[in-house]
Order: structure tokens, then sequence, then C-alpha cells
């Protein structure tokens, strides 16, 4: 079993999307991620969370962006009531093979966090 754990600032990614706008949300998250956090009241607490699991599952990987992935092969969808899974895309699905990924995202008004866990079958 492998855990990553990652804490963003809310107010960091609301910073870079006030700074770079559309090209940094584009350059990070999925179309429909994008759409899922600005349909949300708090949309950069949403934003936060993902990017928080977008960093924890690449260190439960035991991995970095310098591997050749991107961000957006990690996409974070929610089931139909609610609960968030992750989908892994590209190079990053193969690397995981059969292996469960299970994720949890939590938020105060500050700060998000993601936790993920990979277990080895």
């Amino acid at each position: 079993m492998n855990i990553g754990i990652d804490i963003v600032e809310v107010k960091r990614i609301e910073n870079l999307y006030r700074k770079f706008g559309e090209k940094f949300l584009h350059r990070i998250f999925t179309d429909e991620e994008i759409n899922y956090c600005f349909s949300r009241k708090n949309s950069f607490h949403s934003f936060a969370g993902r990017f928080a699991i977008k960093e924890a599952v690449l260190k439960a990987l035991g991995i970095g962006m310098t591997s050749g992935f991107s961000f957006k092969d990690i996409e974070v969808v929610n089931l139909e009531k609610g609960k968030p899974v992750v989908i892994l895309n590209g190079k990053l699905k193969e690397m995981l093979g059969n292996r469960k990924i299970e994720i949890s995202i939590s938020h105060s008004d500050n700060y998000a966090i993601g936790v993920c866990i990979i277990h080895n079958l």
C-alpha cells in the first residue's frame, strides 16, 4: 500500500487564477473538473482540493511532474452521491495497472487537503 497526502492554501490557487486566468486552470484541470468547480459555491476550495489530490496521487506513486506526466493525467470526478474518485489517463493509467486508488478531500476556510491510498493488488 502506498499513501500520499498534500495540503494546499486556497488563496494560493485563487491568486494563480487571478494572475494567469483560464490558462492556469486549463494547464492543471480537465474541462469536467473546471465546470464542476465553477458550479460550486466556493469554487476555489474545490480547485484547491483537486490540486491537493493530484499532488497526493503523485506522492503515493513516488513520482513527480518531471517524470513526463501532466496534472491533467489525474482527473478527479464525483460519483452520483458525491464521492470523489480519481481517473488516471495516459502513461499513469498504464503505470498503475490493476491497483485500486482511494481518495479523500477536505477543506477549511483557508486550506484544502487531499489523501490518496493506492492498494497493491
